[in-house]
């Protein structure tokens, strides 16, 4: 299985150079299609792509175009405030979809910028949105939750490092950390927006397309992807020390490797990973 987006924290990084081809980001107010008349009857979408493998991994009823995660580091709490924002494209009449979501403490969820109903039963997402949406809508989805890297769970991308943590998805747990649709056969555009204190730097998959300094001593990095990638292709890292954290990816167009080196993380994730 392969993997989605790659972000590290850290203070010693080394940033993506070039200018390759890039995601489409996300606009302002972008808004989905409107829902067709005629079709079927709405009804719930299936919660599994059938993978012989993980049979509960992955959901079928559309397909995930991008995402967007803007993600939030505090060094105080320890924890991931975080909003991620999907754009799907619907693949038949849908009353209500799933995603895969795992320990992410979820407080909203608005599909197409109104309030929809959800709930969490084992590893899914289940959302109902205001209105049934119609097969080939294009249609935004915005989850706003929080993470705790250090809960204990059946299993966890999350690898808590003496100064911060790591992040190792490979094959199944992307969706601890951030809500998706976990299986590899559904690769999307990412773009991402890492926000950490001052002295900690966020990296990601592709390019840095942006860096805000804000209020309360913090940095905000912002990457796009440079093609679809998988939702297990996800490193992060996070460090305060110069010196006690090194992370370093590289990718092949052809293969996409990605060769990774942590020392707090070697015992999960190390050397070559990929498809």
């Amino acid at each position: 299985m392969t993997a989605p987006a790659v972000a590290l924290l850290g203070t010693a990084t080394a940033l993506a150079t070039g200018t390759p081809a890039l995601a489409r980001p996300f606009s302002t107010g972008e808004k989905s299609g409107a829902a067709r008349a005629g079709g079927s009857t709405p009804a719930p979408g299936p919660e599994t792509l059938g993978d012989p493998v993980y049979p509960a991994l992955g959901n079928d009823g559309y397909r995930v175009l991008a995402y967007d995660l803007d993600l939030a580091y505090d060094a105080t709490t320890l924890l991931v405030d975080a909003t991620a924002t999907l754009r799907v494209r619907t693949t038949q009449d849908l009353s209500r979809f799933s995603l895969d979501a795992l320990g992410l403490d979820i407080s909203a969820v608005r599909v197409d910028g109104c309030d929809a109903a959800f709930e969490q039963a084992e590893e899914k997402l289940r959302i109902t949105p205001a209105r049934p949406l119609r097969e080939r809508d294009d249609v935004t989805v915005c989850v706003t939750y929080t993470a705790d890297p250090r809960r204990t769970l059946p299993h966890t991308a999350w690898v808590p490092t003496p100064d911060g943590f790591a992040i190792c998805p490979q094959p199944n747990s992307a969706h601890t950390v951030f809500p998706c649709n976990d299986h590899p056969s559904d690769k999307a555009d990412f773009t991402f927006r890492i926000t950490v204190p001052d002295g900690v730097r966020g990296v990601a998959n592709g390019l840095l397309t942006r860096t805000e300094n804000l209020p309360g001593d913090r940095t905000a990095y912002s990457y796009r992807s440079r093609s679809p990638i998988a939702t297990d292709f996800e490193r992060y890292c996070c460090g305060a020390g110069a010196r006690s954290d090194f992370c370093r990816c590289t990718a092949e167009p052809a293969i996409r490797p990605i060769r990774w080196k942590h020392p707090a993380a070697t015992a999960k994730s190390s050397g070559q990973v990929g498809r």
